[in-house]
């Protein structure tokens, strides 16, 4: 008989995610600052005399979240297909001097070679034709671009190195995941136990919330994912390892101990 301790918990998970299918890991997050878990039941009752006599519940609604600042690009990815791609489109904009009569230097190599060159301050008004060979624009007026001026520029690069990209629409599908997140609650003597919450088959929403803003606290994301039934029926299991050496937190050796504890413990329970 394994005795009882009663305790709390003031420690935000972390999260080990892999692929339902495969069983191949995905993320470890540990950077998270709210995590949770959510089981909710409705209940059909037979009545007696009008009153309430026998309940039935009905099968069980569960989500699980991530609330993080600080995270991996690849978490985006969870909320489309679990692909990231490397390549991507995207605009750019330039003020270039000009340090010969009737050309500029780009920065890099437009899209199409299509590049929109303005005067100073007249970004998106009247366009200066030329043509475009690699990084190099030449007017077709010469005297349109003046040695020592500024011009604001606009094109599109294309890149297949050194970007990320992640793409939402219908056509991609969210893939199933198994979640576990583990967190340590104290008990009355000041001692630690592993806890772990496992989620057996779990499916992001695809609802979330992007904000830039220059002052107030930084950015955040929310993911909540939906709590499906396994093939073999599993659902949600709230695990207490009582088997790990029960240290004191003031302890800083025992307290190692225990977290290398979570850590094989994590390992056997993603097999």
């Amino acid at each position: 008989m394994i005795p009882e301790f009663n305790k709390a918990n003031r420690r935000v998970c972390d999260v080990y995610i892999d692929i339902l299918k495969t069983g191949k890991p995905f993320l470890y997050l540990d950077t998270a600052n709210v995590t949770t878990q959510n089981i909710s039941s409705d209940s059909v009752y037979a009545l007696s005399r009008g009153q309430k006599s026998i309940a039935w519940q009905e099968s069980a609604n569960g989500t699980m979240t991530i609330e993080a600042q600080v995270l991996p690009f690849k978490i985006y990815a969870m909320i489309s297909d679990g692909v990231i791609y490397n390549d991507a489109v995207f605009p750019k904009h330039e003020t270039i001097k000009a340090e010969t009569n009737g050309k500029l230097t780009l920065s890099d190599e437009p899209k199409d070679n299509v590049v929109f060159v303005f005067k100073y301050n007249d970004f998106g008004g009247v366009r200066i034709e030329g043509t475009v060979s690699g990084t190099d624009f030449t007017a077709n007026k010469i005297s349109d671009i003046s040695i020592g001026a500024k011009y604001e520029v606009g094109y599109y690069v294309a890149k297949t190195t050194g970007v990320n990209r992640v793409s939402f629409g219908e056509k991609f599908n969210v893939q199933d995941y198994r979640i576990t997140m583990s967190t340590l609650s104290k008990d009355e003597s000041g001692v630690i136990t592993p806890y772990f919450m496992k989620a057996y088959k779990a499916v992001p929403q695809r609802n979330f919330e992007l904000s830039q803003a220059s002052t107030g606290d930084p950015a955040s994301i929310t993911i909540t994912f939906d709590i499906l039934r396994d093939k073999n029926g599993n659902y949600f299991d709230i695990v207490e390892d009582t088997g790990i050496a029960r240290v004191p937190l003031e302890v800083s050796d025992g307290l190692l101990e225990v977290r290398q504890g979570i850590l094989k413990v994590t390992k056997m329970m993603r097999l």
